[in-house]
């Protein structure tokens, strides 16, 4: 899964494609385009174009954009993580 930004309509305004291509077949299975790369154009892709039409995956590759990861991830301890800690209590 990814998304680009890009000027698709000629214009000088730019939107974000959402994309998952399925790693074993190369086939798309899965578009969304927003005005900005988000979580809900992740959400779009995944719950309505994939769940809806192949069943759930066995997983999902993405890049490391904080939609995905947290930048304060790394700052929790394990401790703090069995504890049921999260990266939001560090704000």
């Amino acid at each position: 899964m990814d998304a680009t930004p890009f000027e698709w309509f000629g214009t000088n305004e730019k939107f974000a494609l959402h994309g998952a291509i399925d790693d074993a077949t190369g086939k798309t299975v899965g578009l969304y385009l927003a005005k900005n790369e988000c979580l809900q154009g992740y959400f779009e892709v995944i719950c309505r174009k994939i769940l809806t039409k192949y069943s759930i995956s066995a997983s999902i590759y993405a890049d490391r954009h904080s939609i995905f990861l947290s930048p304060n991830a790394s700052k929790l301890t394990v401790e703090d993580q069995l504890a049921g800690g999260n990266s939001f209590d560090l704000i």
